[in-house]
């Protein structure tokens, strides 16, 4: 016990042991010096209180809980030493009085140890220490502080209630967006279609000041079911089909029965829950009854100018393939402003608005390369200057001559005009497209917002503002959905005018004309990017926990294994011996029996040791605390000195000694101890791995660098490997196969990188492997 004196004088050199209740270290009872003995030499912060008196002793891993009691704090009473915890602990102490073990997680306790009370977390347990009799002689402790992880916890939780604040804050959002958008919009929720939400513009559509929540379709709007809108409802709430109508007429009833017709474009849509069942239907309602007007009046008027055309009274007129006026009939010219006489002098092009003519030659060259008709809307100019918008059915007749046959749309595009002027003030970008998925049409707010005119955003320029990474997914699901004439949702990143990205929801309907044929279409894009930017962070916290759980299980798992292996050997030979001395067996007695149990004993220490100190080394590089203290030494002393004291290891394991070739000493800047680390490790995995055959070291330098190699012939590494086998816990072969914590080659790479040096390996299966270290002989700060 000479040697456990010697640990207790070096921790706490003011105690006097001659006048200590404890008295002389050499006449402790046996039982608290073995206790002692494994507290001191142990990693993990351990405490000792011993006897009636509860004398308190701890070990150096302990010290940071004690803070500034340290060191006075050691051979001292428990109860002084804890003053402020003691009324929390003490039930705990004398549960183990009565030889119960107690064990706690994260105990919250309020403690001084740095001159001012601070709120901690321990986990702990409390073991009975017990004498030859079975009685109760002092308690042991194994303690871990948690404080910063049940911080890190709350710090987690206030994290997570700023997110869901935020995500209401989106849903404000959405509502209110919902509530400005140019159209009415409700909520149905449930089987029974309850109203959830409505927007100001839907209820002045159909509900006056009633306020519709928490009250059915049928009792808001009973008159729906003779008209058939809830049956379509229910059918879409069935089905999960979606219903689009179109110029629908919908009549409701005023207070004194007079009957009222208006005519909607409107979509139901179910909305899906998280569960993958329709929660409700989300109705949008556009109010086209002057749109439906107008069309009315246009049919009104196409049916006269057919009677008309029936008595060559339509707008027709022919030319040739330059676009000369042949000839035009009294209705053309009167569209025109021009006497017949006067368009005979004069080319089509020189009556159409300049701003239509490059759309119009296009596609009248097109018709005189193949014969293939075309219609075109655009402006005639006339000679007061006046415009009128007409719609041109052009065809080739036997290839000799052109017919336009012309109609009047001046009206249909005033009211289209004035729609586009009523949807620039929409806070959403809307946006229409032809059939071949071009866009034709995008409001202001895309150049409000991406500072891209309207003009580079038709077509497809708009997904130039696309990011780059994001341009060709956005792109394929538009030409795709728009092959399959279907809805569309997309997410990307979109290019404000600022010259950032900001995530973008776009989300497009097919529109068909009254025969059913498709359109292209129409569609909003929004800006979510506050949204999109808290539910990425979630996921990456998210992401970031989960790793660090999986790192710390298997971690746990691998050094469980790992530490039990020689604490499970140690344990049956003292059992063996134990049972053998009980016995009154003589051999045990004998010098070669001891000296094999002490060989064991000692080389399981020393392993328990290795494994204590790899993970103490793991927790330095963690925090940063790996210190270097730089001394000038030849590296091949070092290496020759190193290898002559693992000789007896490499003969036990049935290896050759290794070979070391080394022409001249080499004299460098370095840690000596973390080198001599690395080196060890180097050669404790070629031990490992080597299949008991030679093993060379070799070391070389030039004018700047030293070079250190050693190679196995081993089982060698795949080369997908190479790079694995330096992160934590990472190893090339099962830990089942090979024991170890996965931490060697890691440590050795920190300490290498911190000397400014590189490491790396050349290796196959099955070709043995040759680990190279690279060092820098001077040393830069």
């Amino acid at each position: 016990m000479n040697s456990l004196h010697r640990i207790i004088a070096r921790v706490a050199p003011e105690v006097n042991w001659e006048s200590h209740s404890l008295g002389p270290v050499h006449g402790w009872p046996e039982s608290l010096k073995t206790a002692t003995a494994m507290m001191l030499n142990s990693a993990f912060p351990m405490f000792i209180s011993w006897g009636k008196e509860r004398i308190f002793l701890y070990n150096q891993a302990y010290v940071p809980v004690l803070g500034r009691k340290h060191p006075a704090a050691f051979g001292k009473k428990f109860a002084d030493i804890w003053a402020e915890i003691w009324a929390d602990i003490e039930p705990l102490i004398l549960s183990v009085d009565q030889g119960k073990a107690v064990f706690l997680e994260d105990l919250d306790l309020l403690m001084n140890r740095h001159g001012f009370d601070e709120k901690t977390n321990f986990t702990f347990s409390y073991s009975p220490i017990t004498g030859e009799v079975g009685e109760v002689l002092g308690l042991f402790c194994a303690c871990v502080e948690t404080t910063k992880r049940i911080q890190l916890e709350k710090d987690l939780q206030a994290e997570r209630l700023k997110v869901e604040a935020s995500l209401t804050q989106d849903k404000n959002r959405l509502l209110s967006l919902l509530e400005n958008i140019p159209g009415g919009v409700a909520y149905l929720e449930g089987r029974d279609l309850l109203f959830a939400f409505a927007n100001s513009r839907y209820r002045k559509m159909f509900l006056e000041a009633a306020d519709p929540i928490g009250k059915t379709v049928l009792e808001v709007l009973p008159d729906s079911v003779e008209q058939g809108y809830y049956q379509i409802l229910t059918a879409v709430f069935n089905t999960g089909e979606r219903y689009e109508g179109v110029k629908a007429p919908y009549s409701l009833l005023s207070p004194t029965g007079e009957k009222t017709t208006f005519y909607l474009n409107f979509v139901y849509e179910p909305v899906y829950g998280a569960d993958g069942q329709i929660d409700g239907i989300l109705a949008v309602i556009h109010d086209v009854t002057e749109t439906v007007e107008v069309e009315q009046k246009l049919v009104a008027s196409e049916q006269r100018l057919k009677s008309v055309f029936t008595q060559a009274m339509v707008g027709i007129c022919e030319t040739d393939f330059t676009g000369r006026f042949l000839r035009a009939n009294d209705f053309y010219c009167s569209m025109v402003g021009r006497t017949r006489e006067e368009l005979l002098q004069l080319r089509m092009q020189e009556i159409t608005h300049p701003d239509d003519l490059g759309p119009n030659l296009e596609k009248f060259l097109r018709l005189k390369k193949t014969g293939e008709g075309f219609e075109i809307e655009k402006r005639y100019l006339r000679p007061d200057g006046s415009v009128i918008w007409v719609h041109n059915n052009v065809s080739s007749i036997n290839n000799e001559f052109v017919v336009a046959i012309s109609t009047d749309i001046t009206a249909k595009k005033t009211a289209q005009i004035e729609f586009e002027k009523n949807v620039d003030v929409s806070p959403a970008i809307l946006w229409i497209t032809d059939t071949d998925g071009k866009c034709t049409y995008l409001s202001k707010q895309w150049t409000d917002f991406t500072g891209q005119s309207l003009e580079e955003g038709l077509g497809f320029g708009w997904l130039e503002c696309t990011h780059p990474e994001d341009k060709e997914r956005a792109g394929k699901i538009f030409r795709d959905s728009n092959a399959k004439q279907e809805p569309f949702y997309v997410e990307y990143r979109l290019r404000t005018k600022a010259g950032d990205y900001h995530w973008a929801i776009d989300a497009g309907t097919p529109r068909f004309d009254k025969q059913g044929r498709y359109q292209g279409y129409a569609g909003s894009v929004f800006d979510v990017h506050d949204r999109k930017l808290a539910e990425l962070k979630v996921e990456a916290e998210m992401q970031n926990l989960e790793a660090a759980v999986r790192a710390r299980d298997e971690f746990l798992s691998i050094a469980s294994h790992e530490l039990k292996t020689p604490l499970t050997s140690l344990q049956l030979q003292a059992q063996m011996h134990r049972r053998s001395i009980e016995t009154k067996r003589p051999e045990v007695f004998q010098p070669k029996t001891m000296i094999d149990y002490v060989n064991l004993t000692e080389h399981q220490t020393l392993r328990l040791t290795r494994l204590v100190d790899d993970m103490l080394d793991v927790s330095r590089i963690r925090t940063g605390k790996l210190t270097l203290r730089h001394e000038e030494f030849d590296l091949r002393e070092m290496l020759r000195d190193l290898l002559e004291r693992m000789k007896d290891q490499f003969e036990k394991a049935g290896f050759p000694v290794p070979t070391f070739e080394a022409s001249s000493e080499v004299l460098g800047c370095w840690d000596r101890m973390r080198i001599e680390q690395v080196a060890m490790n180097l050669l404790t995995n070629a031990l490992r791995y080597g299949e008991k055959r030679p093993i060379t070291v070799t070391l070389s330098q030039d004018r700047e660098t030293a070079t250190l190699s050693v190679t196995d012939r081993g089982i060698g590494i795949a080369p997908e490997n190479h790079d694995k086998i330096f992160n934590r816990f990472e190893r090339a072969v099962s830990a089942n196969e090979i024991s170890g914590l996965g931490l060697g080659l890691f440590i050795t790479k920190q300490i290498v990188v911190a000397h400014k040096g590189q490491i790396g390996v050349e290796s196959e299966l099955g070709q043995g492997s040759k680990f190279t270290v690279r060092l820098p002989k001077e040393y830069h700060a």
